[in-house]
């Protein structure tokens, strides 16, 4: 099996919010200069690290994922950390139009 070296793995923080959403508390926001796969990857990881905390991880760099891939981490991340999504107000879904 081949090894990746290790400056493959690294991922760079570029900055750390700490916020406070009405619905769902304490949020820490986490800033990464990596493309979308590998920040998404990233976000799924620590939130399985990490149970019951809110995290969102925000990337840089390019959008390497098409849609129904985003949806598909979106969808993992959200059943790993049990949040349901909340609709904002006069949100109507019966209204949604390609």
């Amino acid at each position: 099996m081949k090894q990746k070296h290790m400056y493959q793995r690294l991922i760079y923080l570029v900055s750390i919010k700490f916020e406070y959403d009405p619905d769902y508390g304490p949020i820490i926001v986490l800033r990464v200069n990596v493309s979308s796969r590998r920040a998404l990857r990233l976000w799924l990881e620590l939130v399985k690290r990490f149970p019951g905390k809110n995290i969102v991880v925000e990337w840089t760099e390019k959008n390497d994922v098409d849609e129904d891939e985003l949806i598909d981490y979106l969808v993992k991340i959200a059943l790993e950390t049990g949040h349901r999504p909340i609709a904002l107000q006069g949100f109507d879904s019966a209204n949604i139009r390609d």
